[in-house]
């Protein structure tokens, strides 16, 4: 089968980390509150999976204890502490 035939969400669910929390868990940013929608959608801190939204994640830094080596998104908590 090609990637043409399965829905798009099925397609994107399956690339993420199993750690990540499924975004139809998601209400709102796990760090101010502000309720995810069409203009505040939800992204993945790469550290602790929570959603939050983007004013929340600002941050780009390696997650070496989740694989990740480059620079990615982490939530404004996880940015405070020194190890990732």
């Amino acid at each position: 089968a090609t990637a043409m035939e399965y829905p798009i969400g099925l397609i994107k669910d399956s690339a993420r980390p199993d750690y990540w929390t499924p975004d139809n868990e998601l209400t709102k940013c796990a760090v101010c509150s502000l309720e995810f929608g069409p203009r505040n959608p939800i992204h993945h801190c790469r550290s602790c999976g929570l959603g939050v939204c983007n004013d929340c994640s600002m941050t780009r830094r390696p997650v070496t204890s989740r694989g990740w080596e480059s620079a990615v998104r982490v939530c404004d908590k996880c940015n405070e502490r020194p190890e990732l």
